[in-house]
């Protein structure tokens, strides 16, 4: 997003900030809260957790582009025009579509179609006759690098230069080239060796790209990339990179420092502190969860009413660590009644509760239904809803 101009997703900025738009806070915030928490329980605890994991695990990853397009590039088409319930209703059955159409696709560029088992809690394998090839879990690490690849186009990028193409053109293209991308870079760079043996893959129909790294390595280690995606380039809105003058190279400034960082945070985490790839990814979803929290729904508060932009920052970031603690805290303990298997631990449903719920649920309260039912998100230079 850009330095000067933030966009619909940054939260409203401290300057030019009405008494109005301040005085929304928290209570609008508490409503923002409740949306997205009543969505995670209804997706992640009131479907058995286990389940849900496994039936809606994948098929919400791949949600998440589609969610970013409606909201960020597409700016309420093609319901345009409608009120916001039956606009943000009508891109919602879109998103959820597309989702599935996408889901589809990506389980025969990694194995097999296998629609029966599309949205399934049959373990791979253990289909009656043919073995089974549900899309969890053998569809994340390619979802999740077309989402990262989302996140630094529209975000990093500050959706340059795609966005000269308008609506809807330009989300269209954003999504297409996210999947180019994510494609590419699963087939460079995965491998499914470390996970699962050759005659295993052989047997359920599993495409193994055969690249340096390990398919899961690889699901944190994008995570790990998305977390810095979004702490610089929505809470903070690009700050750090806002004294390199060049556009181009502040782009290119921007999208090698997530990357190095992400890689830099992944390494340090499996390695001298030792933890798992399912512990760093339920701790980056948390935390990717607290920054659109606090940027979103909270809008900046209490941070936007301190008045030096430092102590704002340092005032955002805390808020968001102590959200991320509380969240990690409750997820855990929420799912502490399950009986997890070892190939599916209680991590791998707190990352998708975190990201694919909360996360998305505060995306599509703010900029797809616009805050239904409440005063919509106030109106900023160059927004056209």
């Amino acid at each position: 997003m850009s330095i000067t101009q933030p966009s619909p997703l940054a939260g409203a900025p401290t300057a030019g900030a009405t008494a109005k738009d301040l005085r929304s806070q928290p209570a609008v915030g508490v409503i923002g809260l409740c949306v997205a928490s009543t969505l995670c329980l209804l997706l992640g605890v009131a479907i058995a957790p286990l389940e849900s994991l496994q039936i809606l695990g994948s098929v919400t990853t791949f949600a998440l582009p589609i969610l970013i397009a409606s909201a960020l590039w597409w700016q309420g088409w093609p319901a345009r025009g409608s009120s916001r319930a039956a606009s943000g209703a009508v891109n919602t059955l879109l998103i959820a579509g597309l989702a599935v159409v996408l889901t589809a696709l990506a389980q025969v560029i990694v194995g097999r179609g296998d629609l029966a088992h599309l949205l399934s809690t049959t373990p791979a394998g253990h289909g009656p006759g043919r073995p089974a090839f549900p899309s969890y879990p053998w569809t994340l690490p390619l979802a999740a690098l077309i989402f990262l690849t989302m996140i630094q186009l529209t975000f990093v990028c500050d959706r340059r230069p795609l966005r000269r193409l308008g609506t809807p053109g330009a989300g269209i293209a954003a999504v297409t080239l996210s999947w180019i991308v994510g494609l590419v870079a699963y087939k460079v760079l995965a491998n499914w060796n470390a996970v699962v043996r050759p005659p295993v893959q052989q047997a359920l129909g599993l495409s193994n790209p055969g690249g340096p790294v390990s398919a899961f390595n690889l699901l944190g280690w994008t995570l790990c990339v998305a977390v810095w995606s979004v702490l610089l380039f929505i809470p903070l809105k690009g700050r750090p990179f806002g004294r390199i003058g060049s556009v181009p190279a502040r782009l290119v400034a921007g999208n090698l420092a997530t990357i190095a960082l992400g890689w830099a945070t992944f390494r340090v985490l499996s390695g001298p502190i030792a933890l798992t790839v399912p512990e760093i990814a339920a701790a980056c979803g948390t935390v990717i969860a607290a920054s659109l929290v606090a940027a979103l729904i909270l809008e900046g508060w209490p941070a936007r009413l301190l008045t030096s932009g430092f102590a704002r920052d340092g005032a955002m970031l805390a808020t968001i660590a102590v959200l991320a603690a509380v969240m990690f805290i409750v997820l855990k303990a929420l799912g502490a009644s399950t009986a997890w298997p070892a190939t599916n631990p209680v991590y791998l449903w707190m990352t998708v509760c975190a990201l694919n719920f909360v996360a998305a649920g505060s995306i599509l309260w703010y900029g797809v239904f616009r805050r239904w039912p409440v005063a919509p998100p106030p109106q900023r230079a160059g927004e056209a809803h």
